[in-house]
């Protein structure tokens, strides 16, 4: 999505305590008013406007923003798209079922150009972070947004400008940019090493599923919950290199890991979620 590209869809940022892990959901109780309806069946909320939950760690709605019945694109997508939206029932869900995976700010039009759908913006956390010096500031990009950032300033769709974004990340104030990529290559060796052992040894069921995007593990937890052992129990690219992040990278440049505030910037808001995961 090309929204998350910028700073404004940067996916993590953890220091101390600094950003507090909220609640990743609300109750269906909490619902707003505009969404208490139902379905005629009351198996859902067949309406145009997908209800989203006000502390949703990725999305956030703006209802002044918003045509309501007059558009329906946010449901349709993610009803007929992403199965999330209708299948689900409020009767019995304990929370506004969400995989955060941001479908809806892509197709939301709003009105007058400003659409009530968007994703949760937390560039000013990572602007303060940058002008704190107690803090060791540290990005990681992940690839798809070098090949869609230059788009939003006016290169042809497409363009490779990684140079470009790593120079822009340093004019920042970014003390390191590095590449996602790295902790991919290392996604797919444990991945391989996993896969082998459930093999050989048969330590879990087969197929295996990778764990690598946050809004698919989200999905089978909501819908598929008996296939979770099927699933990796490898950390996502982005995990693993926030991981890194504090041990390895800390240790070889001799920094306190307190002191490293460490950004992603990602394609997806997915990513905003799993940052706030317990786990």
């Amino acid at each position: 999505m090309m929204s998350a590209l910028g700073l404004a869809g940067v996916a993590g940022t953890a220091f101390m305590g600094i950003v507090a892990p909220s609640p990743a959901y609300a109750t269906v109780k909490s619902l707003p008013q505009s969404w208490d309806g139902g379905s005629p069946d009351g198996t859902g909320y067949h309406g145009g406007v997908v209800p989203m939950a006000a502390d949703n760690p990725s999305v956030v709605y703006y209802n002044q923003f918003c045509k309501k019945e007059d558009c329906g694109k946010c449901s349709t997508v993610c009803r007929d798209i992403q199965s999330v939206f209708d299948y689900w029932d409020p009767q019995v869900a304990e929370e506004i079922v969400c995989v955060h995976c941001g479908q809806c700010t892509a197709v939301c039009p709003g009105t007058n150009g400003t659409p009530a759908m968007r994703e949760r913006n937390e560039t000013a956390i990572v602007s303060d972070a940058l002008a704190n010096p107690d803090y060791h500031v540290i990005v990681q990009t992940a690839p798809a947004t070098r090949v869609a950032l230059g788009e939003e300033f006016g290169l042809s769709p497409g363009t490779w400008a990684e140079g470009q974004q790593v120079a822009a990340l340093r004019m920042l104030g970014f003390d390191t940019v590095l590449d996602t990529n790295f902790t991919a290559d290392l996604t797919i060796i444990e991945e391989a090493s996993e896969f082998v052992s459930r093999v050989v040894n048969g330590t879990a069921p087969l197929p295996m599923f990778t764990s690598c995007c946050p809004s698919w593990v989200k999905f089978l937890e909501y819908f598929y919950p008996e296939l979770l052992t099927h699933q990796s129990s490898c950390k996502s690219p982005q995990a693993m290199f926030g991981t890194l992040a504090k041990t390895y990278y800390a240790e070889v440049n001799g920094i306190d890991p307190e002191k490293i505030f460490s950004v992603a910037i990602m394609p997806c808001t997915a990513k905003k979620f799993e940052i706030q995961r317990d786990e």
